[in-house]
């Protein structure tokens, strides 16, 4: 619900989760960092690091309307 009212008001959100975790969206449409236990933690910081100049400026899914 916060992610939806987030992409409404054009905020930028990024989204993670633990690799194996059941999404509750179309992961088709959003990109979602999925990081491991199991990783050393430099590794992980730079997966997450590749991750977030992908994302964190993604353009709205859909546009804004204007309020009459």
């Amino acid at each position: 619900m916060e992610y939806g009212y987030a992409l409404g008001r054009a905020q930028r959100v990024i989204l993670t989760a633990r690799k194996g975790t059941l999404l509750p969206f179309d992961t088709q449409a959003i990109d979602c960092h999925m990081w491991e236990d199991d990783v050393e933690d430099t590794e992980r910081i730079a997966q997450f690091q590749e991750y977030w100049p992908r994302n964190i400026d993604r353009p709205p899914l859909v546009k804004p309307r204007e309020l009459l």
